[in-house]
C-alpha cells in the first residue's frame, strides 16, 4: 500500500478510529488508492501505527459511506466510481441545499458571513497555490455553513448523510483547472454574494445552478470515459 496522505488532527480530539477513517478517506479522495484496489487491515494498521481493530471499523464505516466495497471472502476494495451514484445525491443536493440557501440569506449573521468569507477566501487562495486537498477541504466548509446557517435541524441531519457521500464527487468535480478557475470559483463567490446580501431567492438560484453546472459536468464526464448509466 502506497504512503497515506500527510492530514493532520489533533489527536487528542479523535479516536483511533476516527483517525484512521480520515486517513483512509483522504488516501481514496486524493486516488493515492486506486480503484479496485485492495485494502489490508494488517497493512494499513502497520502504516498507521494502531491496531487492526480501528482500522477494521474505519473500514466498515467507509464501506457504508461508499468509498469502499465489502467483497465475501476476499475483503475490502477500493469502490469503483459510479456516476449515476453521483447524479443520484446531487438530485437530493438541488432540492435541500437550494433551501438550505435560501433560508441561511434569511437567517444569516454577521458572524456566519465573516466565517463564509474565510473559507471562500482560502479556498480560491490554496486552489491557486496548487493545494488541492486544502482547497477541497474548504469548498466543504464553505457549503457546511450554508447548511448550518439554515438553522433547520432536519436540514442538516439529512445533509450530513449526502454532504458524507460527496467526498471523490467533489475531487472529481474540481479535477479540471480551467474549470475550476473559470466556473466554480465564480459560482462559490456569487453564492456568498446573494447569502451576504440577504437575497433568499438569489442564492437559491445561485447555488442550485452550481449544482446543475456540476450534475452537467458529471454527465460529460461520463460519456467521455464511456461510463453507462
Amino acid at each position: 500500500i502506497t504512503e497515506i496522505g500527510a492530514f493532520r488532527l489533533p489527536r487528542k480530539t479523535i479516536t483511533k478510529q476516527q483517525l484512521a477513517y480520515e486517513k483512509i478517506k483522504e488516501a481514496i479522495i486524493t486516488e493515492k488508492y486506486k480503484t479496485n484496489q485492495l485494502l489490508s487491515s494488517r497493512e494499513l494498521s502497520e502504516k498507521l501505527g494502531i491496531s487492526r481493530t480501528p482500522v477494521t471499523e474505519a473500514l466498515r464505516r467507509l464501506a457504508y459511506e461508499g468509498f469502499v466495497d465489502a467483497v465475501p471472502d476476499k475483503g475490502m476494495f477500493v469502490s469503483e466510481i459510479h456516476i449515476e451514484d453521483y447524479l443520484e445525491i446531487y438530485e437530493i443536493r438541488l432540492g435541500l441545499e437550494g433551501i438550505a440557501a435560501r433560508l441561511c440569506a434569511k437567517r444569516k449573521t454577521d458572524e456566519l458571513i465573516k466565517k463564509m468569507d474565510s473559507a471562500l477566501s482560502t479556498y480560491e487562495k490554496e486552489y491557486r497555490k496548487g493545494n488541492y486537498l486544502k482547497a477541497i477541504h474548504k469548498d466543504n466548509e464553505f457549503h457546511s455553513l450554508i447548511i448550518s446557517g439554515s438553522n433547520n435541524s432536519r436540514i442538516k441531519k439529512y445533509m450530513k448523510i449526502i454532504m458524507e457521500q460527496c467526498g471523490r464527487a467533489v475531487t472529481l468535480s474540481a479535477s479540471d483547472p480551467e474549470r475550476m478557475e473559470n466556473e466554480l470559483i465564480p459560482a462559490h463567490r456569487k453564492i456568498y454574494e446573494a447569502i451576504a446580501a440577504g437575497n433568499s431567492e438569489g442564492a437559491e438560484a445561485a447555488i442550485r445552478q452550481h449544482i446543475l453546472d456540476v450534475m452537467d459536468f458529471f454527465t460529460r464526464y461520463q460519456i467521455k470515459h464511456r461510463y453507462s448509466l
